[in-house]
């Protein structure tokens, strides 16, 4: 099939798949709301000014189409969300072939080609809620909120997590089947539990059509407690491993598991009418006898309605830092590659809004010992975010 063709199909099926699940509830459809259909094409230009691989400028976008609706299954039950979504990415990457970093330019940055990237029931419990389906773990576990104005991939997710979205943990682009369960306690907290098929051996190019939850693969599981105060404080600890068995980056003749814990506080740090200044603070570990990176830290500041006023106006400084594990050093020198201790990473950001439908987010990263390569120059990379959303609402 070709590319362009599977693209198609995959959105045809990602659409009918929602329409056949409406259709076989149209009375409960018609009371709770219409079928929500939206989409968003995202559009960005980079240019690597120094350093890195090389100079060079790249062209990335990501189209995204998605249809949704609330549903009761049956009288009596409480709503239901169904929702199903498919994405097309080009095939031009970033920082894999002009800056050689490690945490991500962009966090649209990926292989090309089309991907159906969820399609999830949730039905809803009461004071719990359970999510079955093709899921993004990092939609629901692990969700920096000041952390979702910035570009770079590891402001969304800490490298400690996604690290793993080559061996089986379900993330963008390659989301797998699981099953999510939140319950609100009393007193502002928050629990969620999540099981995914892990597929440490079959993630490839799209297409990938490897069946799910065979034998080899394991499971991802995780867990995540959140506490949110009156003021708006929120602070989450999480703890995730991998059931599969990995290589010991030491000792590849003795299988290991890969497991990690992460911890989240987001805060405001002042307001001042209607403007305010947010901050975030995050620290992930994972295992270093298996996986490379160790331990990730990030940290971001955020002023809304900076100059114009306006609602979707932002302006955000960020730090990002992802520390290789002594096991994976040493493994690297003993091949005569020797790797510096770890990269870090500096984001200047600014997102407007000319119209509704348009977002414009100007981007300033600088990236310091690229990739942990000793001889790799500092990389000071420039690029522009464009964002076209529609929805049927």
């Amino acid at each position: 099939m070709a590319r362009g063709e599977d693209w198609r199909g995959r959105v045809a099926l990602a659409l009918s798949g929602a329409a056949c699940l409406i259709v076989a509830h149209p009375a409960q459809a018609r009371e709770d709301g219409a079928v929500q259909l939206s989409g968003a094409y995202t559009a960005e230009a980079w240019r690597n000014v120094r350093g890195g691989l090389r100079k060079g400028s790249a062209y990335l976008d990501n189209l995204e189409l998605a249809a949704q609706a609330q549903v009761t299954p049956a009288p009596g039950w409480r709503p239901a969300r169904v929702r199903v979504s498919g994405f097309l990415n080009n095939a031009q990457t970033l920082s894999n072939s002009i800056v050689g970093d490690l945490q991500s330019i962009s966090s649209k940055d990926t292989d090309g080609g089309a991907r159906l990237y969820e399609a999830w029931v949730k039905q809803d419990l009461g004071a719990a809620s359970l999510k079955l389906g093709r899921i993004d773990l990092n939609n629901e576990f692990n969700v920096n909120r000041t952390g979702g104005l910035f570009i770079n991939g590891a402001q969304g997710i800490g490298l400690d997590v996604s690290q793993m979205a080559n061996d089986g943990a379900s993330l963008f682009p390659d989301t797998s089947l699981g099953a999510v369960a939140t319950a609100g306690l009393s007193k502002g907290w928050t629990l969620r539990l999540g099981g995914f098929d892990g597929a440490p051996h079959d993630r490839g190019p799209p297409p990938n059509t490897a069946p799910e939850f065979e034998e080899g693969h394991g499971a991802f599981l995780i867990a995540e407690a959140a506490y949110e105060t009156p003021g708006g404080t929120r602070l989450t600890l999480g703890a995730w491993r991998h059931t599969a068995k990995f290589a010991r980056l030491m000792q590849p003749s003795r299988p290991g598991r890969a497991g990690g814990a992460y911890g989240l506080v987001e805060w405001t740090v002042a307001r001042g009418g209607e403007r305010r200044l947010e901050a975030s603070a995050r620290i992930g570990l994972a295992d270093p006898r298996t996986q490379q990176i160790a331990a990730h830290l990030s940290a971001g500041v955020v002023l809304t309605r900076p100059f114009l006023g306006a609602d979707e106006e932002a302006i955000g400084l960020a730090l990002a830092v992802a520390v290789n594990g002594d096991d994976f050093r040493r493994a690297e020198r003993r091949a005569g590659v020797p790797v510096r201790r770890g990269e870090t990473n500096l984001e200047l950001t600014y997102r407007f809004a000319p119209t509704p439908w348009l977002h414009l987010q100007p981007d300033v990263q600088y990236v310091i010992h690229p990739g942990a390569v000793r001889d790799r120059k500092n990389a000071l990379v420039v690029g522009l975010r464009a964002t076209i959303s529609w929805s049927s609402d």
